[in-house]
C-alpha cells in the first residue's frame, strides 16, 4: 500500500470523514487518560496506548451498522494497525534511534484534540488534575476550620471583656479574694484565658511544621523541573505548590491573631518573637520558592493562558506577586508602627501625646482583627478553589473522602478545647496546679501588674 494510502486509510473501509470521536466523551476520556497519565515504571514518560480502550473509541466513533468485518481478529488488527501508524507517524527529526514519535497530524486534529471542546469534563477528568489529600483533605480542611473558628470565638471574648472593661472604666469594682466563688463570666473568661497559650503553642508549631514542609517540596520540585529529563508531573503535583502556598501562609494568621491577645512575661517573651521571626523568614522563603517550583513557571511571562483545565485563575502569577510583597512589607509595616507607638522613635513628649496613648492602648485588639478578616478570606478563598479542582476533576479527585489521615487531622486542637472545658468546670486554679509537680501550687495573686489587658493570669505562688 503506497504511504498516501496508508495516511488515508481507516479500518472497514470507512473515511477520516466519518469518524466522529466525541460520539461518547466517555470512551475517548478514558482513551486519553491512558495515553497521557504518567507511567508507574518510568515516571518520565507516560503509560502510553490502551489497545482495549482503542477498540471501545474506535467503535463509538464509526456510523451505526457501518462495520464489515466478520472475523474479531482481523478487525482488532486493523483497528490496532491503524492506531500504531498514526501515533508512530513521524520519528522526532535529528534522532537515530528516537524514544518518541509525532503524532499524524490528522490523528492529532480528529482523534486527540478533537472532542475536547464538546468533551471538556471528560478531558479534565482524563488529565487527573486533583488535589492532595495532606493539604486540602476533608479532615485537613475541617482542622483549617477549626482552628479559625477557634480564633475566632476567642477574639470576641477577649473582645467583650475589654469592652466591659473600658464602659466601666470610671466604676470601682471590688477584687475577688481567693476562694471566693466565681461568677459565671468570670469562670467562661478563666477558660479562655487560661488555655491561650496551650491554643498559641499548638497554632505556632503547625505553622512552622507547615511553612517548613511547603518549603521543603518547593525546593524538592524546583530541582525535578530543572532536570533534563524530569518525571511528568502527577495529578496532584499541578496544585501541590498553589496549595501548599495558600495553606502555610494561612497557618500564620491564628497565630498572630493568638500573639495579639496573649501575655508576655519573662523568657517566654522572645521565645515568641523568635517564632514570629522564625515564621516570617519561612513565609518569605515559600512565596519565593513555591512559585519557581510550578509546572508552568517558564511559560509565565509569555502571554500565553494557563494549561488546559487550570483551576487556579488567570490571574494567578500577579496573585503571586501580590502576595510576595504582603508577606515581605506586612510584617515591616507593622514592627515599624509597633516601634512608634510603644517608643515615640524616641521623640521627646511624642510618646505621651494623647493620640499616640489612644492608639498604642487599642494596637494589639486592632491588629487581631485585621489578622481575623485575613485568615477567614484566605480560607474562603483556599475552600472556593479546593471545590473547583474537585468539581474538574470529575470524581477523581478523593479530598472529599473520609481516611485514616484525615479523622487524625481532627485531633490537632482536641487538646486545646478539652482545656477550655476543664476550667470552664473545674476552674483555672486547677487546671493551672494540674500542669504542676505536687509541691507547686497556682492560687489567685493581687499584684496590679495582671490587672492590665495583656497580663490576663493570675500569679503561680511557689
Amino acid at each position: 500500500m503506497a504511504n498516501i494510502d496508508q495516511d488515508l486509510w481507516v479500518p472497514g473501509n470507512l473515511t477520516w470523514d466519518q469518524l466522529n470521536f466525541h460520539n461518547n466523551c466517555t470512551a475517548w476520556g478514558q482513551w486519553l487518560g491512558a495515553l497521557v497519565q504518567p507511567d508507574p515504571w518510568d515516571p518520565s514518560s507516560t503509560r502510553g496506548m490502551s489497545m482495549e480502550l482503542s477498540m471501545i473509541l474506535f467503535l463509538n466513533s464509526i456510523p451505526d451498522n457501518s462495520s464489515n468485518y466478520t472475523s474479531l481478529t482481523t478487525w482488532y488488527a486493523d483497528v490496532s494497525s491503524f492506531f500504531a501508524y498514526n501515533m508512530m507517524h513521524t520519528p522526532i527529526p535529528n534522532a537515530t534511534s528516537p524514544k518518541y514519535y509525532q503524532f499524524s497530524q490528522r490523528f492529532n486534529d480528529t482523534i486527540l484534540w478533537g472532542p475536547k471542546e464538546k468533551c471538556e469534563a471528560d478531558f479534565c477528568k482524563a488529565v487527573g488534575y486533583t488535589g492532595s489529600q495532606d493539604l486540602c483533605g476533608i479532615g485537613v480542611v475541617v482542622s483549617y476550620f477549626l482552628e479559625a473558628l477557634l480564633g475566632t470565638i476567642y477574639l470576641i471574648a477577649f473582645t467583650v471583656h475589654q469592652s466591659i472593661r473600658y464602659i466601666n472604666r470610671t466604676t470601682y469594682k471590688k477584687k475577688r479574694q481567693a476562694g471566693q466563688p466565681q461568677t459565671i463570666s468570670e469562670r467562661i473568661l478563666d477558660s479562655f484565658r487560661g488555655s491561650l497559650d496551650m491554643f498559641l503553642s499548638g497554632a505556632m508549631l503547625i505553622a512552622v511544621a507547615m511553612l517548613g514542609a511547603a518549603l521543603y517540596s518547593s525546593i524538592t520540585n524546583k530541582e525535578e523541573r530543572e532536570k533534563v529529563n524530569p518525571d511528568l508531573p502527577s495529578g496532584e503535583a499541578v496544585y501541590e505548590m498553589a496549595l501548599s502556598l495558600i495553606a502555610s501562609n494561612f497557618s500564620v494568621f491564628p497565630v498572630m491573631l493568638l500573639y495579639a491577645l496573649v501575655k508576655h512575661d519573662g523568657h517566654r517573651k522572645w521565645l515568641h518573637r523568635a517564632v514570629l521571626f522564625i515564621l516570617w523568614g519561612l513565609s518569605a522563603s515559600v512565596v519565593y520558592m513555591a512559585p519557581r517550583a510550578e509546572v508552568d513557571y517558564a511559560e509565565r511571562k509569555s502571554g500565553h493562558e494557563n494549561f488546559d483545565c487550570d483551576q487556579r485563575g488567570s490571574q494567578y502569577w500577579h496573585v503571586v506577586k501580590a502576595t510576595q510583597f504582603l508577606v515581605i512589607g506586612m510584617p515591616l509595616l507593622w514592627l515599624v508602627i509597633t516601634i512608634f507607638l510603644t517608643t515615640g522613635f524616641k521623640i521627646p513628649g511624642l510618646v505621651d501625646k494623647p493620640w499616640v496613648k489612644t492608639w498604642r492602648s487599642i494596637w494589639r485588639l486592632l491588629i487581631a482583627w485585621i489578622n481575623l478578616f485575613l485568615m477567614w478570606g484566605i480560607l474562603a478563598y483556599f475552600t472556593h478553589f479546593r471545590q473547583k479542582i474537585i468539581d474538574a476533576a470529575g470524581g477523581l479527585d478523593k479530598n472529599d473522602k473520609w481516611t485514616f489521615g484525615q479523622v487524625l487531622a481532627l485531633a490537632a486542637w482536641v487538646p486545646v478545647v478539652a482545656e477550655l472545658f476543664y476550667i470552664l468546670a473545674f476552674g483555672l486554679e486547677d487546671s493551672l496546679s494540674g500542669h504542676m509537680p505536687s509541691d507547686y501550687h497556682a492560687s489567685l495573686g493581687f499584684d496590679l501588674r495582671y490587672a492590665t489587658y495583656f497580663s490576663l493570669q493570675p500569679s503561680v505562688d511557689v
